[in-house]
């Protein structure tokens, strides 16, 4: 199957030494993921290639041309990409509405880009004094980096829906593209007008985008994001008999109840997974790391489990892909009212709104060493004020792009960023055909998703009956499920839900922290490792001692100080990397 799946480019000027360390590390990911490695000398320029398929990339007297992300059986615009050309002078890449692939780049000496941001560490021969603390603020407090920034000073990443041109003398220019834009197409339809229209493109998205492949693998929940592709799915008979969907998660959970009924009332096959909670071993989080690097926090190990599990259930033919909601939700209006930013006041105080930007509280990290007497916080304002002045429209369409362009495709794009190693990972909602409807609708139809839930009622009025969790925990349409779920959360704090029906108790989607029990001290590798680099390194953030408190409290339950521990965990990962000072 051809695909991309990473590259990395540098100036004809790099050291070769670390080059080499840089090179190492993209050719052990592509041998123990199974994909090719070739590198090209072209122009001023030394590309390196991870793929799959000779007809991934395009090599000419004029150019080397190829994309990252999906190029089987669609056109790479429907999903996510980056089209990247190198000329003998010259490299453009443009990317996609959501910047959904990351480009890090570097100019600091000699030019060096790649998706994978630990090459462009090794290859920058970054060191400890690289560190931007002032980054590192956001990171600790959103959980994300806010716009085009790294933990370094010298690396940043390419900002979304942008076209950039990088030459060897390091002059770099981008262009905003727009191809997602406000306007006011379908501001007046009714609610039954835009239920029709969104059904349509909903149809279209899933089944262009999955029709050709001969398996169709659907991790399900109990959300709107992956109902919407479900659905889609069941008009079709043949896309019916190729689906196999799957959940996990504990027993008695609304996302493993929900996708019983679901695919029960469908008539699709469904398997509930029962992870083994092994996904905090050093094996996986060196893995997740190999990928993300300080990018993103110490997540995903769990869908690395959940995919090798698979095979007990199904054997995945060569022209199998994965099916996720990435980007359905938000385009939709998914945290409109969660965000609540109804005129442009503090965006720092709408995104503390989402419950990981509550861990680390303004106080708390205003007593860490490293940011005492800084004004951090001004400077994510003046970040995220990048990006929500950026679009053009109403304040409830900015609120929309705004969150698209910070947390969500920083925060959730880890999904199709880690599974993309393992198996074609396909998303049909990732386009700016799906997000430009949107930003075409009122503000009644887009908060929320609001459209979303007139398709349901309209076109699928069996599956609007189903509980989600999406809206709080209420199904769309199903008077007697919700007043079961609502009776369930007043059972549950009186812990009294054994007297509820099991399909009723909302047992505690958990797997993090069993995980990190099951794994003890190795979970949080490499924090609390006797590692001199990495203990040297966090100390100027935290005190060694906190994170053994950290480490006690998450044991005991508290997921915050999880949180907070698998953000200090990427950074720890990172200083393994830094080179000696010198």
């Amino acid at each position: 199957m051809n695909r991309n799946i990473a590259f990395f480019i540098t100036s004809a000027k790099v050291n070769e030494y670390v080059r080499n360390k840089a090179k190492s590390h993209l050719i052990s990911m592509a041998n123990k993921n199974h994909f090719e490695y070739k590198d090209f000398i072209y122009g001023d320029f030394i590309v390196s290639l991870v793929f799959s398929g000779e007809g991934s990339y395009l090599l000419t007297d004029e150019c080397l041309d190829f994309c990252v992300g999906s190029l089987e059986h669609s056109k790479s615009e429907s999903d996510r990409f980056l089209k990247v050309r190198i000329e003998k002078s010259n490299i453009s890449i443009r990317n996609d509405y959501a910047g959904s692939v990351p480009v890090f780049y570097s100019s600091i000496g000699s030019l060096v880009i790649s998706n994978i941001e630990p090459v462009v560490v090794l290859a920058t021969d970054t060191k400890e004094k690289d560190v931007a603390y002032e980054n590192l603020y956001g990171f600790l407090k959103y959980v994300h980096f806010i716009w085009d920034e790294t933990a370094y000073h010298h690396i940043k990443v390419m900002e979304p829906d942008s076209l950039y041109s990088f030459n060897d003398n390091n002059d770099i220019s981008n262009k905003y593209i727009e191809t997602v834009k406000s306007s006011d197409e379908n501001i007046y339809l009714s609610d039954k007008e835009v239920a029709f229209k969104l059904f349509e493109l909903n149809n279209k998205l899933v089944i262009n985008s999955l029709e050709n492949y001969d398996q169709i693998i659907l991790p399900l929940s109990s959300g709107y994001d992956s109902r919407m592709i479900l659905a889609a799915l069941s008009i079709r008979p043949d896309l019916k008999e190729k689906t196999h969907c799957f959940t996990y998660g504990s027993l008695g959970s609304i996302e493993v109840e929900a996708a019983r009924r679901l695919t029960k009332s469908l008539g699709i096959k469904w398997n509930y997974i029962d992870l083994p909670m092994k996904f905090l071993t050093k094996e996986y989080l060196c893995e997740i790391d190999s990928i993300f690097g300080a990018s993103l926090h110490m997540h995903g190990m769990y869908q690395m489990e959940f995919y090798r599990e698979l095979s007990k259930y199904i054997t995945i033919s060569p022209n199998t892909c994965l099916t996720s909601g990435f980007m359905t939700g938000v385009p939709a209006g998914q945290h409109n009212s969660l965000l609540s930013i109804d005129h442009v006041g503090k965006l720092t105080d709408a995104m503390n709104k989402f419950s990981q930007s509550r861990c680390w509280s303004n106080n708390d990290l205003n007593k860490l060493a490293c940011f005492q007497g800084n004004n951090y916080l001004d400077k994510a304002e003046e970040r995220f004020g990048k990006a929500f002045n950026r679009f053009v429209g109403r304040i409830d369409q900015k609120a929309v792009m705004f969150d698209v362009w910070t947390r969500q495709r920083s925060f959730v794009s880890y999904y199709p960023r880690t599974l993309e190693w393992l198996i074609p990972t396909v998303s049909p909602h990732m386009n700016s055909e799906y997000a430009s409807f949107f930003m075409s609708l009122s503000k009644r139809h887009l908060d929320d998703r609001y459209a979303v839930e007139l398709m349901f009622k309209y076109y699928y009025p069996e599956l609007s009956k189903i509980v989600s969790n999406s809206n709080g925990i209420k199904a769309i349409d199903g008077i007697y499920d919700n007043i079961m779920f609502f009776s369930s959360k007043i059972l549950k704090k009186m812990k009294l839900s054994s007297l509820l029906p099991q399909q009723y108790r909302n047992n505690d989607f958990d797997f993090d922290l069993p995980a990190l029990r099951d794994a003890g001290y190795e979970g949080v590798f490499p924090l609390m490792s006797d590692d001199e680099k990495v203990d040297g390194f966090i100390k100027k953030i935290i005190d060694i001692k906190d994170i053994d408190i950290l480490y006690k409290k998450a044991i005991d339950g508290d997921s915050d100080s999880y949180q907070k521990l698998t953000i200090l965990q990427s950074l720890a990962f990172s200083a393994r990397r830094f080179s000696d000072e010198c």
